[in-house]
């Protein structure tokens, strides 16, 4: 692995977990959590803006193409939130046959699962047992589809989580909205947030390395353009919000 280089105000490493001692803090969380997830629920057509400015759309259209050749699709949603992407998977198959091939896991942290567990039970009825599941670590041995959005970069030790994930053997590892460079990897604060918490940016060619040494190759990526306000960027970095697909070869 590359050496960290830290461009904020300590080298001690802020993690999500740590950042969410405080039981308020996490309520707050989940209640905006909760709250976007609502928003989708009640909106007359999909609501893909988001998606298609920060290359979630690549999650649903890669599994409306692969579940038409399986009997069951097994994805993993690391870091999932309150399971907006499942309501976007499910809209985007527009039919209840397809829908019920789905086996959809959502990983998120175990304080966090605690509070959004109840709401989510009651929105995802009667679905909830048998195609939406919620758990506070990886809970499959198999999986077709690893999605992370926008959480790999708040884990300490990532490259142990990515070992976690890929030993799911998927055919796909989806890392989307993730902050990304092409020269070195680094940790940097995130402070428009309500806590102030440490991100990993990673070099593509250090993500290629791991993949590559477990059998994937990167089949997509596509890069956009960030707001540097209200982080700790080195200029010199090329730092950009990316989406990467692996495949396993």
């Amino acid at each position: 692995m590359n050496p960290i280089i830290f461009s904020g105000y300590s080298k001690e490493y802020l993690s999500v977990d740590n950042n969410y001692e405080d039981n308020s803090i996490i309520q707050r969380h989940a209640d905006s959590q909760i709250l976007e997830l609502m928003t989708l629920l009640r909106a007359p057509v999909p609501l893909m803006v988001e998606s298609k400015l920060w290359g979630c759309a690549v999650l649903p259209s890669l599994i409306s193409t692969l579940i038409l050749k399986k009997e069951e699709l097994t994805i993993l949603d690391f870091g999932g939130g309150a399971g907006k992407h499942f309501v976007e998977i499910t809209r985007a198959l527009d039919s209840s046959t397809l829908v019920s091939k789905i086996k959809y896991h959502l990983i998120e942290m175990p304080k966090l699962c605690r509070v959004i567990e109840p709401p989510l039970s009651q929105i995802f009825q009667p679905i909830w047992k048998d195609l939406f599941h919620l758990s506070n670590s990886i809970d499959v041995t198999k999986s077709d589809i690893v999605n992370c959005t926008s959480s790999l970069q708040y884990i300490e030790n990532y490259l142990e989580k990515i070992e976690d994930l890929i030993a799911t053997e998927p055919e796909f590892f989806l890392i989307i909205n993730t902050p990304l460079n092409n020269k070195y990897t680094y940790c940097r604060y995130q402070h428009n947030l309500e806590v102030k918490i440490s991100q990993w940016v990673f070099c593509i060619n250090e993500l290629d390395k791991i993949f590559n040494e477990n059998g994937y190759a990167r089949v997509f990526f596509s890069a956009h353009e960030q707001d540097h306000s209200t982080l700790d960027t080195p200029p010199d970095s090329g730092t950009f919000q990316g989406t990467l697909i692996f495949q396993k070869t």
